[in-house]
């Protein structure tokens, strides 16, 4: 009896992986690194740039780059415990590498600068890189949250957390849009800030705020449009899952 017992018991009780007993903590990691990215393009880079302030924009700048490279280091570890096959992380963590080399490149050399068109084969690489681990990101994250056995909490954080990487993919296709057309969002003696303008219209347009001095062309803000009705539609699939879950 006391066999039986025992053997009832197994076959009811899941064997918890890995990332199953991490996934409330590295969740909150990516959610915490993506509020504080939020923070850095929406108070500390514009804080920096009024006069009189404390912070000067290469500090500001400083915190903003550490702050992405330990959200990215984050963002590797989730996909190292949710990808089973280590061909797909490794190929993740390549491109990630490879995104890095080419911004500080591009950055130390000054290309932006002494050669525009090398500038944009660069940085449109990089763009493109961060844009397939992110969509790649988007992808597996999605699929978690709507597996059987993620809890309510678990849900809630990996739906905040994919509701604000929605808004770091659009940055980075806008990006991408300047870069194809240069001078669509940023001039070209601005394009050092191209990333930064970015990633605070994704993030106006998320919060379902107006852009300040939206003068953009059509195709740019029909990008816009998408981006919002994208979050908008996540947002229902969100809900209907998690009254699904307590149903």
């Amino acid at each position: 009896m006391a066999i039986d017992l025992q053997d009832q018991l197994a076959v009811k009780t899941p064997v918890l992986s890995k990332f199953d007993k991490r996934r409330t903590l590295i969740y909150s990691l990516m959610l915490t690194g993506q509020a504080l990215s939020l923070v850095s393009h929406q108070i500390f880079i514009p804080a920096s740039k009024t006069p009189d302030t404390m912070l000067s924009l290469e500090n500001a700048m400083l915190i903003d780059l550490v702050i992405v490279l330990s959200l990215t280091g984050v963002n590797m570890v989730f996909l190292h415990h949710f990808i089973k096959k280590r061909i797909y992380f490794w190929t993740m963590l390549l491109l990630v590498g490879l995104s890095v080399a080419l911004n500080f490149t591009s950055t130390l050399l000054k290309l932006d600068q002494l050669n525009f068109g090398t500038f944009r084969l660069v940085f449109g690489l990089a763009t493109f890189f961060n844009i397939t681990v992110l969509s790649f990101s988007f992808y597996c994250a999605v699929r978690d949250i709507f597996g059987e056995r993620v809890k309510i909490l678990q849900a809630l954080l990996g739906a905040a957390n994919i509701y604000l990487l929605i808004g770091s993919i659009f940055a980075f296709f806008y990006v991408s849009l300047n870069i194809i057309m240069p001078g669509t969002i940023v001039p070209n003696e601005e394009v050092s800030s191209l990333y930064h303008t970015c990633m605070m219209n994704s993030s106006y347009i998320l919060g379902g705020i107006d852009i300040p001095a939206n003068t953009y062309p059509q195709s740019i803000r029909n990008c816009m449009v998408f981006e919002s009705l994208f979050a908008h539609l996540f947002a229902v699939f969100i809900v209907g899952r998690l009254l699904g879950k307590q149903s």
